[in-house]
């Protein structure tokens, strides 16, 4: 006959999560592998900004654009109207 083990599988004293935490299996992170870890995330988070940036100036622009053309396009039929009216005496 086996022996019954007395510990109990859901018992919550034990914080590590599914599959024995962070490392399980693997050696922890150096120092070096946190610092350019940490250095390649806030490179990301700058370009991520700076793309925001960007975007941020297209929009603006593609606004201001928008503008123009339909003042344009009102100023277009306007002529139009002008023509036909110069073009009936």
């Amino acid at each position: 006959m086996s022996k019954l083990s007395n510990s109990n599988p859901f018992d919550d004293e034990d914080d590590t999560p599914w599959g024995g935490g962070a490392g399980a299996g693997a050696p922890p992170p150096d120092d070096g592998d946190l610092i350019q870890n940490a250095l390649a995330k806030e490179k990301m988070i700058n370009d991520i900004q700076g793309l925001q940036e960007g975007l941020k100036a297209l929009l603006s622009r593609i606004t201001t654009v928008k503008g123009d053309t339909e003042k344009l396009a009102t100023e277009n039929l306007m002529l139009d109207q002008y023509i036909a009216n110069l073009s009936k005496k």
